[in-house]
């Protein structure tokens, strides 16, 4: 029997990773060797996905978590990816927020804040996934995806690539490993390297003040690069 060539699949370093597997307290470290350490803000420890390391539960009533100083982007980032493992208890169309990347991204002077908003409410009954323009309430893109479903783990990642690459500002919106959408548009507006730089990174709350999220997050990342998609399944398929 010949033996086939598999091929090796390396994950390049991120610009920060919670593995969430501390067990109890207030730090959440970063493995990235960045030292983008992280705050948890009263949500709770649990067993991790399937089981592995652990994860935080989020009661939706005033739990959050935010980096403990301001997360910096290289200037020159055009193409950058987010994933984690989410829980999400249930869907309302109330705005709870999963990620926010920015003091506050309905604020003016908020250009590139980036934020995942599972319970849209303009469109409803979608997750969306935006990047803010410099003026309150003005966007630069919104990408939209069918809810996945309630109470379960799933795995999202969203890829951002510049025009610089000849793409045109495309995103990809992952869920559980699959492509849910993947959109390219010419405008200038919609480059990955709008992504805000030295800023604030929020998990399930806008700035620990409103739009508080109920449920489960683990291995929360942020990569400088577009990763593919033998990538993110890489890093979904990790035992964290």
């Amino acid at each position: 029997m010949m033996a086939r060539n598999v091929a090796v699949v390396t994950i390049p370093t991120p610009i920060y990773r919670l593995e969430l597997n501390e067990g109890s307290g207030l730090s959440m470290a970063d493995s990235s060797g960045n030292a983008n350490t992280f705050t948890n803000l009263g949500a709770t420890w649990i067993t991790g996905k399937s089981g592995s390391g652990g994860a935080l539960q989020f009661d939706g009533v005033n739990d959050f978590a935010k980096s403990q100083n301001t997360v910096t982007v290289a200037a020159n980032t055009t193409n950058w990816t987010f994933c984690t493992w989410v829980w999400w208890d249930a869907f309302a169309n109330d705005d709870d927020l999963l990620v926010e990347i920015s003091a506050n991204s309905t604020s003016s002077g908020s250009d590139g804040a980036f934020y995942i908003d599972p319970n849209s409410s303009s469109p409803s009954g979608v997750a969306s996934f935006l990047v803010q323009d410099s003026s309150a309430g003005s966007l630069y893109r919104t990408e939209s995806i069918t809810r996945w479903p309630a109470a379960e783990w799933v795995h999202i990642a969203v890829v951002f690539e510049s025009a610089a690459n000849s793409l045109q500002g495309e995103w990809t919106v992952y869920t559980n490993g699959v492509i849910a959408s993947q959109t390219v548009s010419a405008t200038t507006k919609d480059q990955a390297s709008q992504l805000r730089t030295a800023v604030t990174h929020n998990l399930m709350s806008r700035n620990g003040t409103t739009f508080f999220a109920a449920g489960r997050l683990d291995d929360v990342g942020l990569w400088g690069s577009a990763l593919d998609s033998a990538t993110i399944n890489a890093i979904k398929n990790e035992s964290r």
